[in-house]
């Protein structure tokens, strides 16, 4: 065990980096003289108009979800990722089959996934079409009350070499995704070979700049005439690592972005007018937890422990309070946890973070109906993994 010095070192240590990221996301702390506690907390962030972050009429997206309901009012959801049966739980018998995938995401508490057609095919109906595995996944997904909310894409350098060819391929992909029921379409594009790991270096590209808004609208143009939003995920090794690239890119064009902060908490992202534009652009989440200059997915053993000690789940849920201003246009969330570094059971680990999911979805609800949030001073102000939540 840690000697009290060393404890009291680390507690100052993670309330620091707690607080530079609210402070440097635009929050300004207001002390009494004789307590170094916050007492006061002022947003200094534009705030978006209820229901929207600015950007969406000329983005072409829409607020989804039950379009009998006034948009202000339709719920944010909580889904599972594409992560859980491409790769993260394996043989995992939780989703050995599709019936036991869809009944562990209803007795888990999840309302649907973000999962494609051809991932299900892949793991449980290999050999069968594309448009028949959707069907059949309609079918199953019904029966336990769960919906496919959209689809997660990756587009890789290769690909764009026969671009004829690759948008006949998302094309297909798009229409199965849709018999599913998915509603928006979010894309990791990433680096060529030659930018990979490279920091911000393709940033001075000229010519590679401007073709990486070529692709965005040429993915933007295809998703929005399937029907569906289109969303370009903050990833590393991405185009949208670095979040000067992302605002060169809206200088040029008009998205809506889908925020996995974990990749921007582990570079240490704290400040900057890049990051404020980019995290205000932000309509969309997938959400994991994450330590600054550490692991990229990380998996509490005891969330509530974890929140009071201003760990990992209260730094996301801080670092993600600008992004989710007016609330998201996808109106969904999606747990994330991947298998990597020490999180070996990630079905467990995602299950454990679902409240905080549930509060940030409560969040955003509240901040698309102008409704108003708790003052994010202490760990006592939200109680996320309260057995009452």
């Amino acid at each position: 065990m840690a000697s009290p010095r060393m404890q009291g070192l680390m507690a100052y240590i993670r309330e620091s980096e707690a607080g530079s990221i609210r402070r440097d996301l635009g929050t300004t702390y207001e002390s009494s003289e004789d307590d170094m506690t916050p007492s006061k907390v002022r947003r200094t962030l534009k705030v978006r108009a209820p229901g929207s972050n600015g950007t969406r009429e000329r983005s072409g997206n829409r607020v989804l979800g039950d379009p009998s309901v006034r948009e202000e009012l339709r719920p944010h959801r909580v889904a599972m990722s594409m992560w859980y049966i491409d790769q993260a739980a394996g043989n995992d018998p939780r989703v050995g089959t599709i019936d036991k995938l869809f009944g562990h995401m209803r007795d888990t508490g999840y309302d649907g996934c973000e999962i494609t057609a051809e991932c299900f095919q892949k793991k449980y109906f290999y050999g069968t079409s594309l448009e028949e595995t959707a069907r059949n996944v309609r079918e199953v997904a019904d029966k336990y009350g769960m919906k496919i909310f959209g689809s997660l894409y990756h587009s890789l350098e290769w690909q764009w070499k026969d671009e004829k060819a690759y948008i006949a391929y998302i094309r297909e992909q798009m229409a199965a995704d849709k018999i599913l029921g998915s509603e928006y379409a979010t894309y990791q594009v990433f680096l060529s070979d030659e930018y990979m790991g490279c920091g911000s270096d393709y940033t001075d590209d000229t010519a590679y700049m401007t073709e990486c808004v070529r692709r965005i609208n040429v993915l933007k143009k295809e998703t929005l005439a399937a029907g569906l939003n289109f969303y370009l995920e903050t990833h590393v090794d991405r185009i949208t690592q670095d979040p000067r690239a992302v605002c060169r890119f809206l200088d040029k064009t008009s998205f809506e972005m889908n925020g996995d902060l974990a990749h921007y908490i582990t570079l240490g992202l704290r400040s900057g007018a890049s990051l404020e534009r980019t995290l205000a652009t932000i309509n969309h989440m997938h959400v994991r937890m994450a330590r600054m200059y550490g692991d990229i997915s990380v998996g509490p053993e005891n969330p509530e422990r974890d929140w009071d000690d201003r760990g990992v789940t209260w730094t996301h849920f801080n670092y993600a309070i600008p992004a989710m201003k007016g609330g998201l246009s996808s109106r969904v969330l999606v747990e994330e946890t991947g298998p990597i570094h020490e999180v070996s059971d990630p079905l467990t680990a995602g299950a454990k973070l679902l409240p905080l999911l549930r509060a940030m979805a409560k969040w955003c609800d509240n901040e698309a109906r102008g409704h108003p949030n708790p003052s994010l001073v202490s760990p006592s102000d939200l109680r996320p993994f309260a057995k009452e939540q």
